[in-house]
């Protein structure tokens, strides 16, 4: 059917798929290179493949660990838990209150105390009964607290003081 005269023919000769000889280079050269290139590349790939799984592999053991230091931690917090519930029970309170002394109040200590612009604190305050180991006794002109004037008479309490402070200053500094 068809000739060959449809295709044109050309008359160049087939490409030399050989690398050309430049100076110094032989077959065996180029082939030793290529192979070491060859090689220097997969292990490139390797390299690229391994050392995330080995960072991975190494956050892995940590994430163990630190799961395991925090249920030990866990552990500590639910002890110390019942170790406070333990001594916050008011039986266990009142038994260790008792074995280092301590009881219910025997007998109160009552002080005068002075009236803002009187005369220093040191002079209003009763010397302390030394047969009986007490203070003052209470006496009527003593006020007892209202649940109401605890705030007043306690900013009252803390004006003496102050006043009584820069007094007792005042004379040391000589003033």
């Amino acid at each position: 059917m068809l000739e060959r005269t449809a295709l044109p023919h050309t008359s160049r000769p087939a490409p030399d798929l050989h690398l050309p000889r430049r100076a110094g280079m032989s077959p065996q050269f180029v082939q030793f290179a290529l192979v070491v290139m060859g090689i220097a590349l997969v292990t490139f790939i390797m390299y690229l493949y391994v050392l995330p799984n080995s960072q991975i592999n190494a956050a892995r053991t940590q994430i163990a660990q630190l799961q395991e230091r925090k249920s030990e931690l866990h552990r500590r917090d639910s002890e110390v838990l019942q170790e406070i519930a333990r001594y916050s029970d008011l039986k266990t309170l009142e038994i260790r209150a008792r074995q280092i002394g301590m009881g219910p109040v025997q007998s109160a200590i009552y002080l005068n105390m002075p009236e803002a612009g009187d005369r220093q604190l040191t002079d209003r305050i009763a010397p302390a009964d030394t047969a009986g180991g007490r203070g003052a006794e209470f006496s009527p002109q003593n006020k007892l607290m209202l649940a109401g004037d605890f705030e007043q008479q306690a900013r009252k309490l803390l004006n003496d003081a102050s006043l009584w402070a820069d007094g007792i200053l005042s004379r040391l500094l000589g003033d």
